[in-house]
């Protein structure tokens, strides 16, 4: 259920770092936008939030503030959400469009081409797996974690 403020809410655009040794800006694996909710939003927490981010290794790289109508209006929850649902959700891999890109990272991440691994029956989706090994998503998530995992997009 989605709670909607009147109020400004200061959010941070989120990009995974380079390093500190990084010579030129690269294009961050992962984006997020983080958001503080109206109560939290005080003095101690906007200074707090970009220092521990920081500590993490990621850099925000804007920030600003938007009110609850402009995120409604705008979709951005809802964006987010639809992507995460057409991604975890997919049963059929080859709809997810992945491209050559991520192909090429998975070939090289698991020495079998992407169009082997779905022919094969031996790669799933997020929906799949959990049919595939019967468990739930908080064990689907310990095993994935467990045995590790590659981002291909």
């Amino acid at each position: 259920r989605r709670q909607r403020a009147a109020g400004r809410r200061p959010f941070a655009t989120v990009a995974a770092a380079a390093g500190p040794s990084a010579a030129k800006p690269v294009a961050p694996e992962n984006i997020a936008v983080v958001f503080l909710k109206p109560h939290a939003s005080t003095d101690e927490a906007r200074a707090f939030v970009p220092e521990f981010l920081a500590s993490k290794g990621a850099t925000v790289i804007r920030s600003g503030s938007t009110t609850g109508p402009e995120i409604d209006e705008q979709g951005i929850i809802d964006a987010h959400y639809s992507v995460i649902a057409r991604i975890g959700m997919a049963r059929d891999m080859r709809a997810l469009n992945l491209g050559a890109a991520a192909a090429a990272k998975f070939e090289k991440g698991f020495g079998v081409t992407l169009d082997e691994a779905i022919a094969a029956g031996s790669l799933h989706t997020a929906a799949t797996a959990l049919e595939a090994l019967q468990v739930d998503p908080s064990e689907l998530l310990d095993q994935c974690l467990a045995v590790g995992y590659e981002k291909l997009q």
